[in-house]
C-alpha cells in the first residue's frame, strides 16, 4: 500500500504539537495548571486578598511548553532539507519503505514502537519520543482496516 505525501511548515509544527500533547501526564499536568489558573481567576472575584497576579504563574507554566515546541518545530523545518520533500510511505507485509526526493529507508515492523491515529495525523512510532507525521488527509478511510492488519500481523501496537 502506497501513501504519499508533503509536510508543510504548519503541518509539521502541529504534528509536534500533537506528539507533545499525547503523553497522559502531560495532558493531566496541563488540565492541573488551567484547573488552578480558572481557580485563581474565580477566587480574584470572591476573595479580595487573592489578585488576578496570583495566575501570572500558572499561565506562563502552561503556555511555556506548546511555545518552545512551537518555536522548536518551526527552526527545525526551516534547517532540514528533507522534511518539506514529498515522501512516498510503501508499507507491504515486512517493512515500511520510505522515498523521499533525496533520501530512501527502511524501517522493519519489529522496529516500530505503535502506530497511532488521531483525527488528522497517521503517526508511526520509532520509539516513545520520535514519530513520523502522516496527515490523515493523505490516506484513505478504506485503507486503514488494511493497514491494521498488517499492524496486527506483524504485532505492532495500534489504535486503528
Amino acid at each position: 500500500m502506497l501513501i504519499k505525501t508533503k509536510l508543510s511548515e504548519r503541518d509539521f509544527i502541529n504534528a509536534n504539537l500533537v506528539m507533545l500533547y499525547n503523553k497522559p501526564f502531560l495532558r493531566f499536568a496541563t488540565g492541573l495548571v488551567l484547573a488552578s489558573c480558572v481557580l485563581f481567576f474565580v477566587c480574584s472575584f470572591f476573595l479580595p486578598s487573592v489578585s488576578v497576579r496570583s495566575a501570572i504563574l500558572p499561565v506562563l507554566a502552561i503556555s511555556a511548553l506548546p511555545l518552545a515546541t512551537y518555536f522548536s518545530a518551526k527552526k527545525i523545518f526551516k534547517k532540514s532539507t528533507t522534511l518539506g520533500e514529498s515522501i512516498n510511505y510503501e508499507l507491504d507485509e515486512d517493512a515500511i519503505n520510505i522515498h523521499g526526493e533525496s533520501f530512501t529507508g527502511q524501517l522493519a515492523w519489529t522496529k516500530v514502537h505503535k502506530v497511532t491515529k488521531t483525527r488528522n495525523w497517521l503517526l508511526i512510532w520509532q520509539n516513545s519520543q520520535q514519530a513520523s507525521p502522516i496527515p490523515r488527509r493523505n490516506v484513505r478511510d478504506l485503507d486503514l482496516p488494511k493497514i491494521a492488519g498488517i499492524l496486527n500481523k506483524n504485532g505492532v501496537k495500534n489504535n486503528l
